[in-house]
C-alpha cells in the first residue's frame, strides 16, 4: 500500500472515533435533559464538548509525534498547554459552580464510551500500519 493510503485509513478510523464521541455525548445529552434537568444537561453537554475537543487535539499530537515529520518541538508546546487548559478550564468551571461536577463527568465519559463503541463497530485501521 501507498504512504496516502495508510493515512486514509488511519483518518477514517479516528474521524469514525471522533463522530462517535460526539454522538455519545449527544446521546448522554438528551437523557440527561430528560432524566435530570436543563441544567444538568448543559453540565453534560458541556463535558462532552470538552471530551472531542480533548480527543482532537490529543490526537494531532500523537499524530505529530509518530510521523515526526518535522520539528515536534511545537507540539510537545501544544501537549503541554493542552494539559494546563483542560485541567485549569474544568478548574474554573467547577470553581465557578456553573454546572455540577458530576454533570461534566458524566459529559466527558463520552469520551471512552465512544471511543469503545467506535473501536469495536467503527472502520478497522489498516493491517500494515
Amino acid at each position: 500500500m501507498t504512504e496516502k493510503a495508510d493515512e486514509g485509513g488511519a483518518d477514517k478510523t479516528l474521524t469514525s472515533a471522533v463522530r462517535m464521541v460526539a454522538a455519545t455525548g449527544g446521546v448522554f445529552t438528551v437523557v440527561s435533559m430528560v432524566v435530570a434537568n436543563f441544567r444538568f444537561g448543559l453540565g453534560v453537554l458541556a463535558g462532552a464538548i470538552i471530551a472531542v475537543v480533548n480527543l482532537i487535539v490529543l490526537a494531532r499530537i500523537v499524530q505529530a509525534f509518530l510521523g515526526k515529520k518535522g520539528n515536534t518541538a511545537p507540539w510537545a508546546i501544544i501537549a503541554v498547554l493542552k494539559l494546563f487548559l483542560l485541567l485549569g478550564g474544568v478548574w474554573l468551571i467547577l470553581k465557578s459552580e456553573v454546572v455540577s461536577g458530576l454533570a461534566l463527568v458524566i459529559g466527558y465519559m463520552s469520551l471512552p464510551v465512544g471511543a469503545v463503541i467506535a473501536s469495536l463497530f467503527g472502520p478497522k485501521p489498516p493491517e500494515d500500519a
